[in-house]
Order: C-alpha cells, then structure tokens, then sequence
C-alpha cells in the first residue's frame, strides 16, 4: 500500500513534493495539435507541393511500363499480325519490306480478296494508328525523364514524333496504293515504309544512348552519395 502525502512528509522532510509533469509551452501544444489532425491539401506549402523527380522513382517506374507496352504492341504488330497477313495474302506484307513495287501490291491484292483488303485496311485504321501513338508517348516520357536540355530535349523529341507521323502516314498511303496499285500512291507508300524503317533504326539508336546516359548519371550520383539511402 502506498504511503500518504502526510507520511510522506514525516518520512522525507518537508521538502518533499508531488511532482507533476510541466505544462507544455503553447507552441509545443500547437505542434503537437497539429501533428495529431490530418493535413488537407491546404496546409501544405507551394515547395512541398512541388514535383521533386530527384527523391524517387516514380516517373522511372511509369516510363518502364510504358516502355513494356510498347514492347508488346512492336511484338504482336511485326511477329504476329504482319506475318498472318503474309500468311493469307501468300506474299509478303509490305510493311515487313524495305521497298516493293506495284507488281508486289497486285499480288497482295489478289491474294487478299476484298474481304481480305477490307480487313488490311481496318489494320492501318486500328493498330496502325495505336501503335505509333503509344510509341511517341513513350518516348516523349524517357526523353522528358531524362532531363536534357531545352533545345536538346526538343531535338531528341523530333525523332519519334517524325517516326510516328511517318508510320501513319505509311499506312495511308499503302490503302490508296493497294486500290490502285499502278498509280503514284505506290512509290509514296514505298517510300514511306522505307522511312519508317529508318526512323525506327534511329529510335533504337536513341533509347541505346539514353539507357547508357542513365546509367552513368547514377554511378556518379552514387559516387557522390546522392542516391536514395547514401548516408
């Protein structure tokens, strides 16, 4: 049983007191007042609402999906869908040549049908399209994570909105070659693919140099001990 304050007293002296914790100064109340209530998107300031790429992974882990969709797209456009136009058509789609002729499309032609040329047509108005928006935004995403320069970033840029424009393009102009095989539409539509194959070339070219200028900017920020967890 414990002892009273009197018996306390007799026991200890007179100096003796029941000590009680210290009341908070106000700003401490307030601090921990306003670290038990949740923030709202009001407290915060304009510097800790701004975007800091530098502190996490985010935008990489973004740009890596959307690099393994365009991935799939590329594989299931050039191993899968092309070849089983092929497959029909029992000639080559003009999409997997560097060039061909207006003899190549009458042949293509004549191996389709009409519903067969229905259908490569709604290819060039269906995946045709898809694919090269999904792979200029990817693009668009690495060069941007890369943090070039500005004249530089909009250089880099160029190459897969041309790449783009050129596959659509290319698509086109293959429909109205296709229905006219002897007009002038066969040399544009064969030009087209051969640029579009160049350009693709160019694309691979540029994600090389990216990925290498990646992985040097974090060996030297780890050399430096800037990366996340570096003490």
């Amino acid at each position: 049983m414990g002892l009273s304050k009197g018996q306390k007293k007799r026991l200890y002296g007179e100096n003796t007191q029941v000590h009680s914790p210290a009341p908070s100064p106000p700003a401490a109340r307030s601090r921990l007042k306003a670290q038990a209530e949740p923030r709202v998107i009001t407290d915060y300031s304009a510097a800790e609402l701004a975007a800091q790429p530098e502190k996490g992974g985010g935008s990489y882990i973004f740009v890596g999906v959307a690099f393994a969709v365009t991935a799939l797209f590329l594989l299931y456009y050039y191993l899968i869908l092309l070849p089983g136009i092929s497959t029909v058509a029992g000639v080559t789609a003009p999409e997997l040549m560097a060039s061909f002729d207006a003899e190549h499309l009458e042949a293509l032609a004549s191996g389709l049908g009409e519903e067969g040329i229905r259908s490569y047509q709604i290819v060039h108005r269906s995946t045709g399209l898809i694919l090269p928006l999904i792979f200029a935004f990817t693009w668009w995403n690495m060069v941007r994570a890369s943090r070039f320069e500005l004249l530089l970033g909009r250089l880099m840029l160029a190459l897969p909105l041309a790449y783009a424009g050129v596959f659509m393009a290319g698509g086109f102009a293959l429909d109205q070659a296709i229905a006219n095989p002897l007009s002038s539409a066969t040399a544009l539509a064969s030009l087209l693919i051969a640029l579009r194959w160049g350009l693709f070339v160019l694309c691979l070219l540029q994600l090389g140099y990216l990925a290498v200028r990646l992985v040097r900017s974090k060996v030297d920020a780890f050399s430096r001990g800037e990366l996340p967890g570096q003490s």
